[in-house]
């Protein structure tokens, strides 16, 4: 009767052991993105795990928030872009599975040069090609009319 009992509990503990090492412990990454000048939100800006297969990322919303969820535990480089503003490279960002990271990441404001655009008021006079006129007789003449 031992030798039942210990081939019956020996299976499902070996089988419940193999189960809590194979979890895949994930946690999110919230954070908001902010104008480095006047610490305002910076909405639409584009957030990016690197070397992450696939690929995770998100974008910000108009208060600047933004959630990249189900992050598996380990360390990352966040890559942050926006069109008038730098890229800004954040890295060893650690996720651990007991705490969600909260990063407030502030941009630095771009500007770009961009080339000159020419107003005139050179306006050519619109050509007639082909004319027809009609008299008021002639217009009675076809169904539409009343």
């Amino acid at each position: 009767m031992q030798i039942f009992k210990a081939a019956l509990i020996l299976p499902v503990c070996f089988l419940l052991s193999h189960y809590s090492f194979c979890q895949n412990f994930k946690q999110n990454i919230k954070g908001k993105i902010i104008n480095s000048v006047n610490e305002q939100a910076v909405e639409g800006a584009n957030i990016t795990l690197l070397n992450t297969s696939p690929q995770l990322g998100t974008s910000s919303d108009k208060n600047g928030n933004f959630v990249i969820e189900n992050v598996p535990v380990g360390r990352y480089t966040i890559l942050v872009q926006h069109v008038a503003f730098s890229n800004k490279q954040l890295s060893n960002i650690l996720v651990i599975s007991a705490k969600e990271n909260y990063l407030i990441i502030p941009l630095s404001p771009q500007s770009q040069l961009i080339k000159a655009v020419d107003i005139s008021d050179n306006i050519e006079p619109i050509q007639t090609i082909n004319t027809l006129i009609f008299s008021a007789e002639e217009v009675n003449r076809y169904a539409a009319t009343f």
